[in-house]
C-alpha cells in the first residue's frame, strides 16, 4: 500500500469507533462524562500523531495497526454489546483513559531516550 495513505487509517477507525460509541452507548458516556471521553480521544490522537513523526523522522512508512487505536476500538464494541452498566462502562472509560495516558508517556520517554543515546 502506498505510504501516504497509511496514516489516515488509523485516525479514520479511531473517528468511527468514538463516533458510533457516542452514539449508540448505553449508558450515554457523553452525558456522563464527556471529558474524559474527549481526553481519550485525544490520547489515542497523539499516539498515532507522534508514531506518524517519527516514522516520517526515520525515513519508514507509518504503521497501519495502532495498539492505542486497536484498545480504543475493542472498548468501543464491548461498551455498545449492551453487558456492562452505565457504571461499568463510566469504569471503562476511565480505565482505558489512565491506561492509554501512561502507555503515551512511556512512548515518549522510550523515544526520548533513544534519541539521547544516538
Amino acid at each position: 500500500m502506498i505510504c501516504w495513505i497509511q496514516p489516515i487509517i488509523p485516525a479514520l477507525e479511531l473517528n468511527v469507533a468514538a463516533f458510533l460509541w457516542a452514539l449508540f452507548s448505553p449508558g450515554k458516556v457523553l452525558a456522563q462524562d464527556l471529558p474524559i471521553f474527549l481526553f481519550t480521544i485525544a490520547i489515542v490522537n497523539a499516539n498515532i500523531n507522534s508514531r506518524l513523526i517519527v516514522s516520517h523522522m526515520s525515513d519508514s512508512c507509518a504503521q497501519m495497526c495502532n495498539t492505542a487505536v486497536m484498545l480504543y476500538c475493542s472498548a468501543a464494541l464491548f461498551s455498545m454489546t449492551n453487558i456492562l452498566s452505565a457504571a461499568g462502562e463510566l469504569l471503562l472509560l476511565r480505565s482505558l483513559a489512565v491506561f492509554l495516558f501512561v502507555a503515551h508517556v512511556h512512548y515518549f520517554f522510550s523515544i526520548v531516550s533513544l534519541l539521547l543515546l544516538q
